[in-house]
């Protein structure tokens, strides 16, 4: 039997300023996780489930709006994310994590642990730099996803 190994999953796009931040994050961790544990999606909605599957640790970085400051991060494990309409917040894309935790678990295709790094963005529309405040989040992010994998 393989060993299930973690998965990084930046999910995002770059030619939409703060909306860059997890594939930017994802960027940064090249060279401190091997590649096969680090994916970048733009927008995989239903999709994102086939990367999830037997893995033994899932991280989700994504931009989100949930009234931090820009650039601030969240860690928050899967379980715990907010259900309903309070989900609607947390993710930009077409599907909640909420969502894609549950639909996981409904088809059995739940990884053992999932958790999403959630950061605060500033400003969302065509441009290809981040804002200063968010590349900041970005690489406070990447430094705690190294150091929770580390400890895995």
């Amino acid at each position: 039997m393989t060993q299930r190994k973690p998965l990084v999953i930046g999910i995002g796009n770059s030619l939409m300023a703060d909306d860059g931040a997890g594939p930017f994050t994802v960027s940064l961790l090249a060279g401190r996780l091997p590649a096969d544990q680090l994916r970048v999606l733009a927008t995989p909605g239903p999709g994102l489930l086939s990367f999830i599957h037997d893995r033994s640790k899932v991280i989700v970085v994504d931009a989100a709006k949930f009234g931090g400051a820009p650039g601030e991060v969240r860690r928050v494990a899967a379980q715990d994310m907010p259900r309903g309409i309070a989900a609607a917040p947390l993710s930009l894309h077409d599907r909640g994590a909420a969502q894609v935790w549950d639909e996981a678990l409904w088809l059995d295709m739940a990884p053992q642990e999932l958790v999403f790094y959630c950061i605060q963005a500033h400003f969302i529309g065509p441009r290809q730099a981040l804002s200063p405040g968010v590349e900041e989040g970005c690489r406070a992010a990447a430094d705690l996803i190294a150091r929770e994998l580390s400890h895995a």
